[in-house]
């Protein structure tokens, strides 16, 4: 029964029914958070904003979510970036941490190297250190 649910893997949340896998999966984002001690996580739309704020929990660190436009409430930071196919925006909480927290973006797959650096460039405009990306991914031919 695993082995025929391992080929169907297609993207994060299929990992929620593997617990070994995920567990495999997030022990060294546990290990790097433990060892480079944030203040926040934060995560890009939406997929992952189930283990990472879960990951920041068993961490003792805050979390961020990052969306795309208006799915925010309250008053947000905003970064305009483009795309090979157009424009988007990733919005950020204006009040949900402080200047100079430190923060590391943690996400599974992003579609563009642009949406990353849309992420790191809202972190820097709230005045807070931006410590770099963590990336979960398989690539396969």
């Amino acid at each position: 029964m695993i082995s025929k649910r391992r080929k169907s893997l297609k993207d994060i949340n299929s990992i929620y029914i593997l617990p070994m896998i995920w567990y495999k999966l997030i022990l060294p984002l546990q290990k790097l958070i433990s060892s480079i001690k944030p203040d926040f996580i934060a995560d890009i739309e939406s997929r992952g904003f189930f283990s990472r704020s879960a990951l920041a929990f068993q961490e003792k660190v805050g979390f961020i979510p990052i969306s795309k436009a208006n799915k925010l409430p309250g008053k947000v930071l905003i970064a305009n970036y483009k795309f090979e196919y157009g424009e988007d925006r990733l919005e950020i909480p204006m009040n949900s941490f402080e200047k100079d927290s430190k923060i590391i973006v943690i996400n599974y797959l992003f579609a563009t190297v642009r949406t990353a650096n849309a992420a790191g460039k809202l972190i820097r405009k709230a005045r807070s250190e931006f410590i770099g990306y963590s990336f979960l991914l398989k690539l396969v031919n």
